[in-house]
């Protein structure tokens, strides 16, 4: 059996996005590449991405530029 090597996104769901993205951002300085009202997307050292997301927000489609996150 192969062993994993790394992980590509990792994601969270939080009852305080808020709290949650202040924590991550002042503890683990981290940055934020994108965010909205629904989620916080950070990049962790250019390998992976770290999602925060507002629990029960992602429950209906987004409609985004690029077209539409189910």
């Amino acid at each position: 059996m192969k062993k994993l090597k790394k992980v590509i996104e990792t994601a969270i769901y939080c009852k305080n996005l808020e709290t949650a993205v202040a924590f991550y951002t002042k503890i683990l300085q981290l940055e934020p590449m994108l965010q909205d009202d629904r989620f916080c997307a950070f990049d962790v050292n250019s390998q992976s991405v770290f999602l925060l997301f507002r629990q029960g927000a992602s429950v209906v489609p987004q409609n985004t530029p690029g077209g539409i996150i189910p």
